[in-house]
């Protein structure tokens, strides 16, 4: 059965199935209720008739539906009950004693500027994997409302990048004491993971970093770089562009295993260094983990270049001391030196005999 599309000065108590499309207007801060100690977080929805409408997020779902919402966007909102405002609470701006009580069941659904067509859910696989840990393995919430079980065929919209798949099925023992087949998939989102293209004076190639690199190399998280990326947030990209065009990078690459199974080499990874452009000449003289290839080439040449000139060098300079006429120069040289200490201490100088030749 497909939902009707109201507005929100049609929504009341009594109304079960619908679907509504505002704009987030305001999202206000945290708050603790004194009458039950209970953290709740408000925000304010507005549909296209400028009819406005209170959204209540309470506890545990300030962090797990909370992020999902950003200011200004439009968003496709059902299967959330409609419920009277506590007195305290009422706000004349939104003419209306009713709000939305927004839990686990709500469907959220951010609206596509372009098409004007709702997106799907995509979900976080960390979120997921939170809550199978808790509610399966731990058993810590089997109460909670907001997580779910994964065991009873639950679907996720999960936006990621593949990392891995297993070539074969392979048979395994299940919990159960049966026998099933398996393959594995390895799976990562942008909060995890973010993917981003290097290019120099030669070429380009295509990275995926995680976390704990991408954090390195652009100062933020994945998941971060995707929120501004989603919310189109222009000013902080371009503080954060104007970062990265005043440093240099230095990539540390590895080929991957993958060349083994599809006869293509695959690079990943492995390093990074980070330096500013004007130090860049300071950097490579103090040979850095990662310089450029082509000037530790030329570094390398002209170290073998010395090393080769100081050998020569040597070799000559025996060869001359081997050699009598170089023996006889070195012995007329000493004997001249020692008179001219002796002249110095006597006050008079005397000229050196001659040496001749028999």
């Amino acid at each position: 059965m497909k939902l009707e599309l109201m507005y929100i000065a049609k929504l009341n108590p009594k109304t079960k199935e619908y679907i509504i499309q505002v704009k987030v207007v305001a999202i206000e801060n945290r708050h603790l209720s004194f009458s039950d100690v209970t953290l709740y977080q408000t925000l304010l929805f507005a549909d296209e008739k400028g009819a406005l409408i209170h959204g209540r997020l309470i506890e545990d779902e300030i962090q797990t539906i909370g992020p999902k919402f950003s200011m200004n966007r439009l968003y496709e909102i059902s299967n959330t009950p409609v419920k009277l405002m506590p007195k305290h609470l009422e706000i004349a701006i939104t003419k209306i004693s009713y709000e939305l009580t927004i839990g686990a069941p709500a469907l959220i659904h951010p609206i596509c500027p372009i098409s004007s067509h709702a997106q799907p859910d995509f979900a976080k696989i960390s979120s997921i994997a939170t809550a199978h840990f808790l509610d399966e393995i731990c058993e810590l919430k089997l109460v909670a409302t907001f997580t779910e079980d994964i065991c009873d065929d639950s679907t996720y919209d999960v936006l990621g990048i593949v990392l891995f798949v297993e070539e074969e099925a392979r048979l395994v023992d299940s919990f159960y004491g049966q026998q099933d087949y398996v393959r594995e998939v390895i799976i990562t989102d942008q909060t995890v993971a973010f993917t981003f293209d290097a290019v120099d004076t030669t070429d380009s190639i295509s990275f995926t970093t995680l976390n704990n690199e991408t954090k390195k190399i652009f100062g933020m998280k994945a998941d971060q770089l995707c929120a501004m990326k989603k919310n189109q947030d222009l000013m902080s990209f371009t503080i954060q562009q104007m970062k990265i065009n005043s440093k240099l990078f230095h990539f540390k690459v590895g080929p991957t295993p993958a060349l083994t199974a599809s006869n293509t080499v695959k690079w990943s990874l492995e390093s990074v260094a980070i330096t500013d452009i004007n130090n860049h000449e300071d950097i490579i003289s103090n040979k850095t983990p990662f310089p450029n290839w082509s000037t530790h080439k030329q570094m390398r040449t002209s170290q073998k270049r010395k090393q080769q000139q100081m050998l020569n060098e040597t070799n000559t300079m025996l060869n001359n001391i081997s050699s009598p006429e170089q023996e006889n120069t070195i012995a007329v040289a000493d004997a001249t030196t020692e008179e001219e200490e002796h002249s110095q201490e006597t006050g008079k100088f005397e000229a050196p005999v001659p040496h001749h030749e028999i």
